[in-house]
């Protein structure tokens, strides 16, 4: 009898296909989608970051793309890349012709945000929300893409892990400075710095990285659960303020019952954040369509690829 396996893969090398490349800062994962897009396969490979070394990033990027390739034992009809931090780089367009040229087919290089947002939306209009270490805003309207937010944790990150720990480090400053004893939240997050008193937070702040800060959301998630009303209101807030980005872009696209997506650690893991999102949404008395089950990123390659083919 033959092997699922081998009848697959026979399959497989006869059918057109897709390849979109999801590159991020530790990893790049590349999956190949037959034109009614189903999963064909997935590679691996490491980090695709072009703006801190563009050469290992392609280097891996290629990589994963040639892996898919060689399974598939065809070139792909279309291609799509989305990477972190490409967003107003202009390195999108050397991109695609750098992919072009190497595998002879279409190609689209987009953001990473960009790329999740057709995914995850199938290439319908809609709202995306991603909160993480960072947050951002994406909307899509017809042709029309809009972003809000993700401007860094400097100029404005409401809504995400490292707004909602150094929320909880300003409490615990303004605390000091009011004469009040610190609460159990302020002494781990104080204790998590590694600073030996508070007077050693903006020397620390000043030297973590953004991910080191935005780790110190989980003790303020923690404390959440216990029932630190300081706590509670932190997260609330974060919800509250990511709900505010996504309903602004809401009505700058006119979407009168836009679809809401959400994605990232934030609003997938912390409960208190995901609810304040939501009831702000009731609160405000909108008209919108939660969506709920997860999509593969990658397959945007898809909903590109039927855009321009318009098929």
């Amino acid at each position: 009898m033959e092997l699922f396996e081998e009848r697959f893969k026979r399959n497989c090398k006869m059918s057109d296909y897709v390849i979109g490349i999801d590159a991020g800062g530790t990893k790049s994962r590349a999956c190949a989608f037959d034109l009614q897009g189903n999963l064909l396969c997935c590679q691996v490979t490491g980090q695709g970051n072009f703006l801190s070394d563009f050469n290992h990033a392609w280097d891996h990027v290629i990589s994963a793309a040639d892996a898919c390739i060689t399974y598939m034992g065809k070139s792909p009809k279309y291609l799509a890349l989305g990477a972190a931090g490409l967003y107003g780089s202009g390195l999108e367009y050397s991109l695609e012709e750098n992919l072009k040229n190497r595998y002879g087919c279409s190609a689209k290089a987009v953001d990473d945000g960009t790329m999740a947002l057709y995914g995850t939306l199938k290439g319908k209009d809609g709202i995306l929300v991603i909160a993480g270490t960072g947050s951002v805003v994406y909307g899509k309207s017809g042709g029309t893409i809009l972003r809000i937010g993700g401007w860094g944790q400097i100029l404005d990150d409401r809504g995400s892990g490292y707004e909602i720990a150094l929320n909880g480090l300003k409490e615990l400053v303004r605390g000091y400075d009011a004469g009040r004893k610190m609460s159990l939240m302020e002494k781990e997050l104080l204790n998590q710095t590694g600073c030996s008193s508070i007077h050693g937070l903006p020397a620390y702040l000043k030297n973590a990285s953004k991910r080191e800060v935005g780790a110190l959301a989980r003790t303020v998630l923690l404390h959440s659960e216990k029932g630190d009303e300081e706590a509670g209101r932190i997260l609330s807030n974060a919800g509250q303020n990511l709900a505010e980005m996504a309903m602004n872009a809401a009505k700058r696209l006119e979407l009168e019952k836009p679809t809401v997506a959400v994605s990232g650690s934030i609003l997938k893991k912390c409960q208190p954040v995901l609810e304040a999102f939501w009831n702000m949404w009731r609160e405000k008395g909108l008209d919108f369509e939660q969506k709920e089950e997860e999509e593969l990123v990658e397959r945007a390659a898809l909903w590109f690829y039927q855009k321009e083919t318009d098929c």
